[in-house]
């Protein structure tokens, strides 16, 4: 069996005790872009948003989010989604649906910020552990998918004013994503099968969210 190095290493062997850092060199790009996010946006931003969605959270994934607005029609959002999760199920190995999402976009409003319509474009970039879970267009039960992934989208929402603190948005959007993963069988995920590289069109978001203003 013809092994690469980039077989052998692995990328997203961060779930296989390489731990986080181990990460950053295929990362940096994304991880550092959207840090810079974080601590400069709050400075000049003229409005910020905590908000998390409640439909990841139907995967069992814990996800938090922060919108600045940089102008009177722009926000820049960004957003994070951690799942550490597995379940034993025998001799198939773990169930699982591990992974980090970050997600930065940029947002235009039709109205005002944080208010209304809105339209958006966004990267994003995930690391994965996933075995025993059936998603479609991408990975099927009975096998074990390790990799990464990263892409681009446009993205639609509207945004509700409950009060003058509270808020609700739904959004959706489409984009491309390129998969890069090591595939194993799912006798204990261990018996390695092949290398694949995927190009992936379609859905890359959707959320229904509560959001809460904090200035």
């Amino acid at each position: 069996m013809n092994i690469t190095y980039d077989k052998v290493r692995r990328v997203s062997s961060w779930w296989n005790g390489r731990g986080p850092l181990g990460m950053l060199p295929e990362c940096w790009p994304v991880v550092a872009a959207t840090c810079l996010l974080v601590f400069a946006c709050p400075a000049f931003s003229q409005q910020v948003a905590v908000k998390t969605n409640a439909l990841y959270w139907a995967t069992a994934t814990p996800n938090l989010g922060f919108e600045f607005g940089v102008g009177p029609k722009s926000t820049i959002n960004l957003e994070a989604g951690y799942n550490p999760w597995s379940k034993y199920i025998g001799i198939e190995g773990d169930k699982k649906l591990k992974h980090l999402l970050l997600k930065p976009e940029y947002r235009y409003w039709l109205w005002e910020r944080l208010n209304g319509h809105f339209f958006g474009v966004h990267a994003l970039y995930a690391s994965y552990d996933v075995s025993n879970r059936n998603v479609p267009f991408l990975f099927k039960e009975n096998y074990r998918y390790d990799g990464l992934a990263y892409g681009i989208g446009i993205s639609y929402g509207f945004h509700w004013m409950v009060n003058t603190v509270w808020g609700l948005e739904a959004n959706i959007g489409v984009g491309v994503a390129r998969f890069s993963y090591d595939q194993y069988s799912c006798e204990k995920c261990n018996s390695f099968i092949d290398h694949t590289n995927l190009t992936y069109l379609g859905p890359t978001s959707v959320g229904i969210s509560l959001i809460y203003l904090i200035k």
